[in-house]
């Protein structure tokens, strides 16, 4: 089977909702370990778990100057409440649209840190915001408040589909009756772990990753069973075709949590950090229309040699320079130059859109093969690049971590 139908098996079978904690979670766990097995390879799964939250109730209706209940999640970590409140929306909850704001519940156009942070410092007891477009009709995704928002305060929030926020702000509501219960738990994991020995230089090493989990609606289909296809597909070239260098193939768990997988893996090895001479992460690849890129994590002569990698094979490829938002900023974390792989186009993420359809298996193919190529030159190089991380990328690494 050609690397473009093998990968498209792979997305097909895993694309079915796989949240971190979950059952499905699980099962997905299993097929990748399989799988590698299935290769020839050896697997050893590394179970971890860190803090999340079960939401028991929330509830958000409108009561002035109509009578509504709207589909509505609670915020994670936000804090629980419970009464009847005043409502206004603040936009982008400027010191301007909080004029006036003396307690209360606000909707705001986003839920990010500049707009968050105005709200706690308001008089304001909680908050609503929205997602999704005016004309998704699917489930609305769970939300959390993430670690560096709970740094700057805590209020209760939830979060209403758009068209619902249109509403009420057409309909000008001014009152809510508003409950969140929620309570802490604990989840559990695993990272999938299986290593390719090298040949000639198996003390230096390359490392691969891609997150198996997925948010809470959709199949997971763009994000991230196309990842995990993609890694899967380099290990079965690989144990076809021994490397030089020793090659290490992730399999993370809980990156829509945080890139905790990743992070876990990091911290659990710093033998492997100290060997690693570069970082390979895919995050986002295969749609029909779309076109190919990179986020590098190094210096700018590393992004350099990946476009003239590029032009000489002309093979259309955009070079960014820049901490990702995926796995691989872990890994530039620990001083590893990082390169985050992906075809960005007509395909959609964290919400129901996220389906096998805008996909299609010869991009695969041509993505994977490009990385291939890559990753094969840089194997059989001496001295591939400069993995030296550079101060800039390092304050703008440790910055995205936290």
């Amino acid at each position: 089977m050609d690397s473009s139908a093998y990968q498209w098996e792979i997305v097909k079978k895993l694309s079915f909702c796989r949240p971190a904690g979950s059952a499905e979670c699980e099962r997905a766990a299993e097929m990748i370990a399989e799988e590698v097995r299935a290769l020839g390879g050896e697997v050893t799964v590394e179970p971890f778990s860190f803090p999340g939250l079960k939401i028991d109730r929330a509830v958000l209706r409108v009561t002035e100057p109509y009578q509504k209940e709207y589909e509505t999640v609670g915020v994670g970590f936000s804090g629980e409440i419970e009464g009847d409140f005043s409502f206004r929306y603040v936009e982008r909850a400027t010191e301007f649209d909080l004029d006036g704001v003396d307690g209360g519940f606000v909707m705001m156009n986003k839920l990010d840190p500049e707009q968050y942070t105005s709200v706690v410092n308001s008089p304001a007891e909680g908050f609503v915001a929205f997602s999704g477009k005016f004309y998704d009709t699917g489930d609305l995704t769970p939300k959390n408040l993430g670690r560096k928002l709970r740094e700057i305060g805590k209020k209760p929030g939830f979060f209403v589909k758009t068209a619902d926020a249109i509403e009420m702000v057409k309909d000008g509501a001014s009152a809510i009756h508003c409950e969140l219960k929620q309570h802490e738990i604990t989840v559990d994991t695993a990272n999938i772990v299986s290593v390719i020995p090298g040949t000639e230089i198996p003390d230096e090493y390359i490392t691969f990753s891609a997150h198996y989990d997925s948010v809470e609606v959709g199949v997971g289909a763009y994000d991230n069973a196309t990842g995990v296809a993609a890694l899967l597909d380099l290990y079965r070239y690989f144990m076809g075709n021994k490397p030089k260098r020793t090659l290490v193939f992730l399999w993370c768990g809980a990156e829509e949590r945080g890139l905790l997988g990743s992070k876990e893996f990091v911290k659990k090895h710093p033998d492997i950090m100290e060997k690693t001479q570069m970082e390979i992460n895919f995050d986002l690849i295969g749609c029909a229309i779309g076109y190919d890129g990179v986020s590098v994590t190094a210096a700018e002569s590393v992004c350099e040699f990946v476009r003239n990698f590029a032009a000489e094979r002309r093979h259309s490829f955009v070079v960014s320079r820049h901490a990702a938002s995926s796995d691989s900023t872990s890994f530039a974390g620990a001083g590893i130059p990082s390169f985050n792989f992906y075809r960005y186009g007509e395909a959609d993420i964290h919400n129901q859109h996220d389906i096998l359809f805008p996909l299609y298996e010869k991009t695969l193919g041509t993505t994977v093969g490009f990385v291939r190529d890559f990753v094969v030159a840089c194997d059989q190089a001496e001295v591939p690049f400069d993995t030296v991380m550079p101060d800039d990328m390092a304050e703008e690494v440790r910055k995205y971590l936290g």
